[in-house]
Formats: C-alpha cells, sequence, structure tokens
C-alpha cells in the first residue's frame, strides 16, 4: 500500500470512530438536560445547556464527515511522483499519532464538557467544597481541549520536542 492509502484507511477507521463516540455520547446528553431540570437550576437557561449539547454532537459529526471527505479525496487523486509512494519515516508516524491523539483528546474533552458545565452550573449553589471540585473539573476538560488542539495544530513541533528527549 502507498503513504495517501494507508492514511485514508486510518483517517476512514477514526471518522467511524469519531460517530461512534457521538452516539454513545446522546444518552449522556439527554442525562444532562434531567439532571439540570431535577436540581431546578433556574439561573442557568436551558437553551444554553442545549445549544452546548448540540454544539458538541453537531461538532462531532462535522469533524467525522470532513475526515470522510479528506479520505474519499486521498483515494481518488492519482499520485503523480515517486515520492508520495515511498514508505512513512519514523518522524512522519510519529506526526500522525500526535495529531491522532490531539483529536482523540479534543473530541473526548468536547463530548465531556457539557456534562461538567452542568455539574459545575449545579454545584456554584452549594455551600460545600463542590464548586471547587466542579471548576478544577471544568478547567481540566479545558486545558484537554487546548492541549489536543495543540497536538493537531503543531504535530512536527511536538515530535522535534520527543526527538531531543530522546537523545538526553
Amino acid at each position: 500500500m502507498t503513504r495517501k492509502e494507508t492514511t485514508a484507511i486510518a483517517l476512514k477507521c477514526f471518522a467511524v470512530y469519531l460517530i461512534a463516540q457521538v452516539i454513545i455520547s446522546l444518552p449522556v446528553l439527554v442525562g444532562i438536560c434531567l439532571k439540570l431540570g431535577y436540581f431546578g437550576q433556574h439561573d442557568t437557561p436551558v437553551s444554553i445547556i442545549i445549544s452546548i449539547s448540540l454544539l458538541s454532537v453537531m461538532l462531532g459529526l462535522a469533524a467525522a464527515l470532513l475526515l470522510w471527505k479528506l479520505t474519499n479525496n486521498l483515494l481518488t487523486t492519482e499520485i503523480i511522483s515517486e515520492s508520495a509512494q515511498s514508505e512513512l519515516g519514523a518522524e512522519e508516524i510519529i506526526k500522525i499519532i500526535l495529531a491522532c491523539m490531539g483529536v482523540y483528546f479534543a473530541i473526548g474533552a468536547v463530548v465531556a464538557f457539557p456534562r461538567v458545565f452542568v455539574d459545575f452550573q449545579i454545584a456554584k449553589n452549594s455551600t460545600d467544597h463542590q464548586p471547587l471540585v466542579s471548576g478544577v473539573n471544568l478547567l481540566s476538560v479545558v486545558l484537554q481541549i487546548i492541549f489536543g488542539c495543540i497536538l493537531i495544530a503543531k504535530p512536527a513541533r511536538w515530535a522535534r520536542v520527543l526527538k531531543k528527549l530522546r537523545k538526553e
């Protein structure tokens, strides 16, 4: 298999994984709305929670659709140069793995964000340590989204850092 075919197959598998994660998250999103109604938190409009939930579902589906379309494009274009058929080098494989890890972190955090946000909104009115714990959970999900996006945007930089760390 050529480099493009291998990448296209891997991306198609990842698109299927993203769709599965979106489907798995649907019951959680329904539970979030029920939880908000049960605790009677009226300071956060339900429309905001529903909007955040729908946004996370739409982001997941859009990412899966874009990956699927990209792989169709990769598989249908003809290979022009011989260098495109060469084997993947170690650094290129590390870049692909780091970018996939970034997508994994970002999608996982986007799916978890509505639940953590609702828990934070509910815990804000509590008098014990629950608001602090919920705030830390919200911060960790936001940091996970940022970290995932950085891995996606700059995998080559992270590959160089890992290469330097291996040599030391």
